[in-house]
């Protein structure tokens, strides 16, 4: 039997009670570990301006741990220059201490972004243990990096022993910050036991389209509605399954383009419900201006969608030939052109092609490309 490593996340990002969608893709990479592996997480919940220096609780709702046993993060918040920074360090490695408390004892330290990575090298240091990160930041590509982000970002890259990363276009952002590690890449992963083609090849009348995320403006919707107001006299719905702080200008923005009769804004809804919603669709619309790897797009793939996206980011490293069309991003002319395009031509899409594709995002296919890499690493340390 293969041996089952141990395994301790310390994320900075990581689904919790305010935000039970913040992080989620790297929730999906600790289930995907967790059939290797065995794991536990530790989430930087941030600061509080009261309490005790460090507070480690752990999650109780099974609805936000998904089987994975979390444990919650926060350290005292002070405004003495350095302080925080300190407090944060320390109070990171008493909750390490602590997990060993519980018995956990890691054979590897998997940081998740770079602002994780710092404390978990100066643990892997300390207690001779190898340490990988995983960067989801797309904040390198989009140059939105501040001097001391670069810093922190150098330092721990450096000092890792593999940096994981989710697409190439991620890959060049980071290089152009002329920072050097060992880098891999690892999808994220798709739970195909909910994201699933049904074999159906019903086309609906009129064709429904889709659009799952944040109501934000990276998201591009603005740009997708006036795209969609350029075809509003032919026939399409559109099903918008997400909320944020801009909803409420979206559907002003619907009714004075005069669309408003074509689209339903949904709201949030469940991993089930939103697995639903696909499996209805026809055509599945990304607006995004930057997007990194959006695993919202593998797992309208799994569901067989088609998909319109946007020459961005990983985007195109998704979306390959024959399972959708390209726009350029923040173009509304290109978008509403590709949007025509594939209203005449998505019904000739092969949709069990698309899913069966997806299945190198499983769960099972990248747990086992982790664990190849935890061997790889352990390997080195003996």
């Amino acid at each position: 039997m293969p041996k089952r490593f141990k395994i301790l996340f310390i994320t900075a990002w990581y689904p919790h009670a305010s935000n039970p969608m913040h992080g989620i893709f790297i929730r999906e990479h600790a289930k995907a570990v967790s059939l290797y592996d065995d794991v536990r997480v530790i989430h930087l919940a941030g600061a509080s301006p009261r309490g005790r220096l460090w507070t480690l609780s752990e999650e109780t709702d099974q609805k936000l741990s998904n089987g994975i046993p979390t444990y919650h993060l926060s350290t005292r918040k002070f405004h003495l220059p350095g302080l925080p920074f300190l407090v944060f360090i320390w109070g990171i490695w008493r909750a390490f201490l602590q997990m060993q408390k519980y018995g956990f004892v890691p054979d590897i330290l998997h940081a998740n972004i770079f602002s994780a990575g710092v404390p978990a090298v100066i643990l892997g240091k300390l207690y001779h243990l190898p340490v990988l990160i995983s960067e989801h930041y797309s904040g390198f590509p989009r140059k939105m990096l501040s001097p001391m982000d670069i810093f922190k970002a150098r330092f721990a890259f450096e000092r890792a022993a593999r940096v994981i990363l989710v697409s190439q276009a991620l890959k060049k952002g980071i290089e152009q910050y002329h920072i050097r590690a060992n880098f891999r890449l690892i999808p994220n992963a798709v739970d195909l036991s909910r994201f699933l083609y049904d074999g159906s090849k019903i086309v609906h009348e009129p064709p429904k389209f889709l659009f799952v995320g944040s109501l934000i403006p990276i998201k591009g919707l603005d740009f997708l509605l006036k795209a969609l107001e350029c075809i509003k006299d032919r026939r399409w719905t559109l099903d918008i399954v997400g909320d944020g702080p801009e909803r409420a200008g979206y559907e002003k923005l619907s009714r004075d383009l005069m669309i408003d009769r074509h689209l339903s804004f949904h709201g949030y809804q469940s991993h089930d419900n939103v697995a639903e919603f696909m499996r209805q669709a026809d055509l599945f619309i990304s607006s995004s201006l930057w997007d990194n790897f959006p695993s919202v797009l593998v797992e309208a793939q799994a569901c067989g969608l088609p998909i319109v996206g946007t020459d961005v980011g990983g985007i195109p490293e998704i979306v390959y030939p024959g399972s959708g069309w390209l726009a350029r991003p923040g173009d509304i002319t290109s978008l509403s052109e590709t949007l025509a395009l594939a209203l005449d031509q998505f019904s000739t899409i092969n949709r069990e092609e698309i899913s069966m594709h997806a299945k190198k995002y499983s769960r099972s296919e990248v747990g086992l490309q982790f664990h190849r890499l935890y061997e790889e690493v352990s390997s080195k340390r003996n």
